[in-house]
């Protein structure tokens, strides 16, 4: 995957949203001029899978709390929907 002239990735520690969570950040090309973060987050609640991608400026998107929040707002989306009671049995 290439965003913005970066072809690396790092996962990062990210607290757990969910039932599972994996995040990774983006390394910026080599390029002082370039000022921007790129995280992803994918979580795993039930049987459903959500994914969270921002970019931005350093300032504006400085660590991965961002991405966290609109992950745990998804989630909490999924938890407020009605459940079929199959899903109890699980």
């Amino acid at each position: 995957m290439c965003i913005a002239g970066s072809s690396e990735s790092e996962t990062t520690a990210a607290p757990t949203v969910g039932d599972e969570t994996r995040a990774w950040r983006f390394s910026p090309p080599d390029d002082p001029t370039l000022n921007q973060n790129v995280y992803r987050v994918d979580f795993r609640f039930l049987n459903g899978i959500g994914s969270v991608t921002m970019i931005g400026t350093s300032d504006a998107l400085p660590n991965i709390n961002e991405p966290i929040s609109y992950a745990r707002k998804i989630q909490n989306k999924m938890l407020n929907k009605a459940a079929p009671a199959e899903l109890r049995n699980l």
